[in-house]
């Protein structure tokens, strides 16, 4: 049985921009509400979000679902809920909202690459901004949109190339730009002595009484109850200790410190 999405693009549109698309047999069973999704739209490809799964289509023909980014969802139900009254309250098209909640730099908009087909060039009279196009590419190779823009400045080049393409002296291929999402690095910190070893040191600390002594004292309490390396921020704000404390237990041997990439919040 043939299983449906609704998908909203991430294109520019007036109204809602979704979509029903169907799931081919190899993504059969791995795509979920909220996960990122590739598929054609028009003549491009196009990032968008799956919004719900259905066994029937609104509408008679639909078109396959190219692939999918990530089988963790990038938003869940609540956000995706929040992004349709969003979308109802302020006449916005829901694309618009889900992308606005998207992690920064994780949303994909597309381009279009351009490349020289070798055997359209023959006996063509080109314009001075068609000739600079071309040598562009016959010198640099295949270039996306982008990139063409910034080699051939404040000029109308895609006007130029419009009826190369036509013709097919060019070449034109629509693909998506990476995203552009980088990790942030989040400090950690986690208990490395035995429970032998920490009953045996922990009132060693620092000096007895002090506020230093108290701070180690209760954070080292804290990770003792933690399996997995925990954020420094959470560990301050559970027990008050400051870096410096988390070093100076480093340097005992009591706990260990380390980074992990933080993709979202």
């Amino acid at each position: 049985m043939t299983t449906y999405v609704q998908v909203a693009v991430n294109v520019p549109l007036s109204g809602p921009g979704v979509f029903d698309y169907h799931l081919p047999d190899e993504l059969e069973g791995r795509v979920q509400p909220g996960c990122l999704v590739i598929v054609p739209f028009g003549r491009q490809t196009v990032q968008g979000l799956a919004l719900r799964l259905a066994p029937e289509s609104s509408v008679p023909e639909t078109r396959a679902l190219l692939a999918l980014v990530d089988e963790q969802p990038a938003l869940t139900a609540a956000q995706m809920a929040l992004a349709q009254w969003m979308a109802e309250e302020t006449l916005s098209p829901l694309a618009a909202c889900i992308d606005g909640m998207l992690p920064p730099g994780l949303s994909q908009h597309t381009d279009t690459l351009y490349r020289l087909n070798p055997d359209g060039l023959q006996g063509v009279t080109l314009t001075p901004l068609q000739s600079r196009l071309i040598e562009l590419l016959r010198r640099r190779g295949e270039l996306r949109g982008r990139q063409i823009e910034i080699a051939l400045p404040k000029v109308r080049w895609r006007e130029a190339a419009e009826p190369l393409v036509h013709k097919g002296i060019l070449i034109s291929q629509p693909v998506l730009m990476p995203p552009a999402v980088r990790p942030k690095k989040a400090r950690t910190a986690w208990l490395i002595a035995s429970p032998e070893t920490l009953a045996e040191r922990i009132d060693q600390v620092a000096k007895p009484g002090s506020a230093a002594f108290e701070r180690r004292r209760a954070a080292l309490r804290f990770l003792q109850g933690e399996a997995l390396p925990v954020d420094i921020a959470w560990v301050s704000a559970a027990s008050g200790a400051t870096l410096a404390d988390l070093q100076s237990l480093a340097e005992k041997d009591l706990v260990a410190l380390g980074e992990t990439d933080v993709w979202r919040d």
